[in-house]
């Protein structure tokens, strides 16, 4: 009898960008897997340093052109690291064989400071109207678009944008419009979040790790 098939999730891309004198060490790492936060492990050195969640807001993120907000890091490392630039290594905890690698400049290292409450609440700071508009790529609406066609598209963007379903006459408008290409996945949600009745409503959107948010990839 076979064994079951084993789904293998890897990083596609990331970077550890700093580490602060206090052993905090602050980057970003992404999945294959779109709505699947990296549990990543981190080595310095070729010696592992510490782990964590790869799901902190990062806007500057989008803005850089990958894909959506959610992949930063801030992971307290292990005491006793060696300062200067050394080599390090990124990989996803459910078993990435190579990695990310390179090279990182550790600073001499005080006492650990606790993280701030701002910095606990960035982990699940929300999506804003404009934010999205100003980067609605980010949902790769043409990958959801693909996978969850025309009609059940509409229905998540309604969902995501005016915080409703759909009603029939707005189902059929929109999913005629996308299958006749007259706009498309991204137009619809600029549509949609140019509304009238967006305005009343509250200005955030569940973000890609939250129960609520409504497309498939």
């Amino acid at each position: 009898m076979q064994g079951a098939l084993v789904e293998t999730i890897s990083l596609i891309e990331g970077e550890l960008e700093s580490i602060t004198s206090d052993g905090q060490a602050i980057g970003w790492a992404r999945l294959d897997a779109p709505l699947k936060p990296a549990r990543i492990q981190i080595s310095l050195g070729g010696m592992v340093a510490g782990a964590g969640w790869a799901d902190i807001f990062r806007p500057d993120l989008a803005a850089r052109g990958k894909a959506h907000w959610h992949y930063g890091f801030n992971v307290r490392l292990r005491h006793g690291i060696e300062r200067g630039r050394t080599s390090y290594t990124l990989k996803c905890g459910d078993g990435d064989a190579e990695g990310i690698t390179g090279t990182v400049l550790v600073p001499p290292q005080t006492a650990a400071k606790p993280l701030t409450v701002e910095q606990l609440l960035d982990r699940r700071a929300p999506w804003t109207v404009s934010g999205v508009l100003s980067h609605p790529e980010m949902l790769d609406l043409p990958r959801a678009h693909e996978a969850m066609g025309a009609e059940d598209l509409v229905k998540a963007v309604f969902r995501f944008a005016l915080s409703r379903e759909a009603d029939p006459g707005g189902l059929e408008r929109y999913r005629k419009g996308l299958d006749e290409g007259e706009f498309t996945a991204e137009g619809l949600l600029v549509i949609l979040l140019n509304a009238g009745e967006r305005s009343s409503l509250p200005i955030s959107m569940p973000p890609p790790y939250d129960p609520d948010f409504p497309f498939v990839y």
